[in-house]
């Protein structure tokens, strides 16, 4: 790719940023969406025994499910910019 690569990484990057502050929107489902495809990569972690690196995706999803309690309806918190960024 070359000389593009800088110039795709950006756009991907802010694309992505966009489209989980976009579902962050709908009550929270960008957080539920992260937990389920970060359960299948604790799964695929563990059974390769990178055992740090499940550690890790254990915490975010727990991070995660402290996160979708606070933001039933009536929602009290949002991932906002930074959450999604971070994500």
């Amino acid at each position: 790719m070359g000389l593009f690569f800088p110039f795709l990484s950006f756009f991907f990057t802010v694309g992505l940023v966009n489209a989980i502050n976009i579902t962050d929107g709908l009550d929270g489902l960008a957080g539920g969406l992260l937990a389920i495809v970060l359960a299948v990569f604790i799964v695929a972690t563990f059974m390769t025994q990178l055992y740090i690196a499940s550690a890790v995706i254990g915490i975010l999803i727990a991070v995660l499910v402290a996160f979708l309690w606070f933001n039933i309806n009536p929602a009290k918190i949002f991932l906002g910019d930074g959450g999604a960024f971070a994500l």
